[in-house]
This record gives structure tokens, C-alpha cells and sequence, in this order.
């Protein structure tokens, strides 16, 4: 199996251009372990995303091991097979989806304040 030291994200939104992928903790790809390792099997593959817009969160852990997140399921891809599991409440997706939100957009905004005077 392929280490490669790092693991990251990925959300799959855009095609013709670079899909946001940034790279995270260790205690975040834990975190994701976890929710994967609690996860229900599903016989149920990952549906065919749409051509446009979202299609899908990817992590790739520093254990060289790819999972793909889109409408409620997960897939672990490895090797050229697949294993894949329920990720009921979307828990998995929607920590990547949190992630992105914490690296991409700025936590604390400053507002202009007005030069009037208060009565």
C-alpha cells in the first residue's frame, strides 16, 4: 500500500477547472476513520453524480487508501475494488464539506463601522 504522509480533501464541484483540495490533521483523518469504521455496510454502490455542480467529497488518507462521499454513501476504493458503507446523516460528508468551510473561508470578518457618533 502506497504512504504518502499526508492526508487530504477534496470536493469534486467544478469541470475544466482545479477542484478545491486542501490537506488536514492527523486528528481529523481520525475523526474520519472513526465515522468510517462505524458506518453500516451497504451493497449499494455510489450513484452516478450529476454532470454539473457537486459531485462528491474525497479523502485520501496517509495510508494511501481513497474514500469518495456522495449521496449517503461512502466507498472506500483500494486497489482497484471497492468496499462500500451508509453514511447515515451524511456524518462523514459533512465533516469533509465543515473542513473545507474552516480552510477556505475566513473564520472572523471585520465589519466597517460607521463614523456617526452615538446619541
Amino acid at each position: 500500500m502506497k504512504r504518502n504522509n499526508k492526508n487530504s480533501c477534496r470536493i469534486v464541484v467544478y469541470s475544466g477547472s482545479l477542484d478545491p483540495e486542501w490537506e488536514i490533521s492527523e486528528n481529523d483523518a481520525s475523526y474520519l476513520a472513526d465515522i468510517w469504521d462505524n458506518l453500516d455496510y451497504s451493497k449499494i454502490p455510489l450513484k452516478e453524480p450529476i454532470q454539473l455542480g457537486y459531485k462528491g467529497c474525497i479523502f485520501k488518507n496517509s495510508e494511501g487508501q481513497t474514500f469518495y462521499v456522495y449521496n449517503g454513501i461512502v466507498s472506500l476504493m483500494n486497489n482497484g475494488s471497492s468496499v462500500h458503507k451508509v453514511d447515515n446523516g451524511r456524518k462523514f460528508e459533512k465533516h469533509i464539506i465543515t473542513l473545507a468551510l474552516e480552510t477556505m473561508l475566513p473564520l472572523h470578518t471585520t465589519r466597517k463601522t460607521s463614523n456617526v457618533a452615538e446619541d
